[in-house]
């Protein structure tokens, strides 16, 4: 089993050294940051962005938060507001 089997199984896995996950992990993150880059008010990239990364991951959650705030956790909890 593979390191990327090991994780869909929910096993103990190495991400580190995987040069598959590596470039899984930054592509991504690069997708993150495109979305990050959008105004608000451009909706239509943003939901492309997030369909892109569904097709290729499988599931995501997206919810926006207050610029203001600073939320933890999965669900996001709001723990401080500056």
């Amino acid at each position: 089993m593979n390191e990327k089997e090991k994780m869909l199984a929910g096993e103990l896995y190495d991400a580190n050294y995987n040069e598959n996950l590596i470039k899984e992990r930054y592509w991504v993150k690069d997708k993150c940051y495109d979305y990050n880059q959008l105004r608000p008010s451009n909706h239509k990239e943003k939901e492309n962005i997030i369909k892109e990364i569904l097709e290729k991951t499988g599931s995501a959650v997206n919810k926006d938060i207050p610029s203001n705030v600073v939320a933890v956790g999965n669900p996001g909890k709001v723990i401080k507001q500056l």
